[in-house]
């Protein structure tokens, strides 16, 4: 009985995965989502420039979604184009260690989820 609750656990999180990549594998167009081949861009930063605030600002999130249909959840890591700005500098080095700085802020979102995520699988695993 046992290993077959595993079974179901492990099926449950392989579909999962499978309907994760169908959902999130389309590029939106106000959201970008975390993948470490997609880094952002200064085209990727839609919102409009604060005064005196800084020369970009990076909007993230971790967003959880619940598919009742399999019985599965998922994490994941959100860039928010519309609400992040950059001010594109004269000195192009300036620019691409600006654009770096911002890239860590999404890395480190992508980080917190990924420990959610480890979270939500070790209680799946051995829950009930």
């Amino acid at each position: 009985m046992l290993k077959l609750q595993n079974s179901i656990k492990y099926l449950s999180f392989f579909i999962f995965l499978i309907i994760f990549n169908n959902i999130y594998s389309q590029e939106d167009i106000e959201l970008k989502y975390w993948n470490n081949q997609n880094k952002l861009k200064i085209i990727d930063f839609k919102g409009v420039f604060a005064m005196g605030i800084s020369s970009a600002n990076t909007t993230v999130g971790i967003d959880f979604f619940n598919v009742k249909k399999y019985n599965t959840f998922g994490v994941i890591t959100v860039f928010y184009k519309k609400d992040s700005f950059f001010l594109k500098n004269i000195d192009s080095t300036k620019n691409i260690y600006l654009l770096k700085h911002e890239q860590l802020h999404f890395d480190i979102a992508e980080l917190f989820a990924r420990k959610i995520r480890k979270k939500f699988w070790l209680y799946v695993r051995y829950s009930g």
